[in-house]
């Protein structure tokens, strides 16, 4: 994923990693949208955890391509960039990084 700009300062655009609802017995549940649906098999399911698109000049604690997990009051401002929907958050808003190369299959 390629932004056609950059973050300011200590903002950071994310992209939501949607966890696939489950039954108690295991099965994923389809959604009525889209299969686009990422999921991360190295890393534990989180509801308020995304992917790190672009960084502010000023960020100093993740980079593009780690997962962070947000404080669970976190409401990302919605940013449209060539169709696709992402979130900008600021880096305070950021409780824990998953740093390393994530493997999305794109």
């Amino acid at each position: 994923m390629k932004l056609s700009g950059k973050p300011t300062l200590n903002h950071v655009i994310i992209k939501p990693i949607e966890i696939p609802k489950k039954t108690k017995s295991g099965i994923i549940l389809a959604d009525s949208k889209d299969s686009e649906t990422t999921t991360l098999d190295s890393f534990d399911d989180h509801p308020n955890q995304a992917l790190v698109i672009g960084v502010g000049s000023n960020v100093s604690i993740c980079k593009e391509g780690d997962i962070v997990i947000m404080r669970p009051d976190t409401h990302p401002m919605g940013l449209n960039d060539k169709g696709t929907v992402y979130g900008v958050i600021n880096e305070g808003n950021i409780m824990f990084v998953r740093e390393g190369e994530v493997n999305e299959g794109e």
